[in-house]
C-alpha cells in the first residue's frame, strides 16, 4: 500500500491547516500566568519536600494500638449511597514540623467541594505518625474527584477517586 494513500484515508488528520487557526484570540488582553494561578485555574504542585510516606483512600479505617491507623476496604471507587470516603496518611518526616494539616476535595474543574477543618500537627523527625479523615459522599454527583492533603498551604499528597451511584 502506498504511504501517501494511507495518510489520506486516515480517520484523524495529522495536521491542522493554518487557515483554520484564528488570527486573533477571543480576549482583548493577554492574561498573565500569575492571574490564572490566583483565579485557581492551575492545580498547586505537590511540595518537593514532602513529609508523607503514603496515603490510602479507603472505605474505613481502624485504630491499632495507641497511634497506628490501618485502612480497610482500600478502593478508588465509591458509591455515594453506600460508602463513606476515608483517607489514611502515613507521615515519615525528615525534620521537626509544627503546622496545620487539612484534607480538601475538588472536582475536575478544580472547584473546592469539601474540606476537613484545619488541624494542628506536630511532626517529629524520623517518627512515623498517622492522620485520617472521613467524608460523606451523599451530596457528590457521580464523577471523578481529587483529594489533596495540605501541610500549611503546601500540598503534600494527592489522590484521585470515582464516585458512582
Amino acid at each position: 500500500m502506498d504511504a501517501g494513500l494511507a495518510l489520506e484515508n486516515s480517520a484523524a488528520p495529522l495536521v491542522v491547516p493554518i487557515s483554520m487557526i484564528p488570527e486573533q484570540s477571543n480576549s482583548s488582553q493577554p492574561v498573565m500566568l500569575s492571574a490564572l494561578v490566583s483565579q485557581g485555574i492551575f492545580i498547586k504542585p505537590l511540595s518537593a519536600d514532602t513529609q508523607v510516606l503514603s496515603g490510602v483512600l479507603c472505605k474505613s479505617y481502624r485504630k491499632l494500638g495507641e497511634t497506628t491507623l490501618l485502612p480497610s476496604d482500600q478502593s478508588l471507587n465509591f458509591s455515594r449511597s453506600h460508602d463513606s470516603l476515608a483517607v489514611v496518611i502515613t507521615w515519615t518526616p525528615d525534620k521537626k514540623t509544627k503546622s496545620t494539616m487539612q484534607f480538601q476535595i475538588y472536582d475536575l474543574d478544580n472547584h473546592l467541594l469539601a474540606s476537613s477543618p484545619p488541624a494542628k500537627i506536630d511532626l517529629q523527625s524520623r517518627a512515623t505518625t498517622y492522620s485520617a479523615a472521613k467524608f460523606s459522599l451523599s451530596s457528590f454527583k457521580p464523577g471523578i474527584y481529587r483529594m489533596d492533603l495540605l501541610l500549611g498551604d503546601l500540598p503534600q499528597w494527592r489522590g484521585f477517586f470515582r464516585v458512582q451511584e
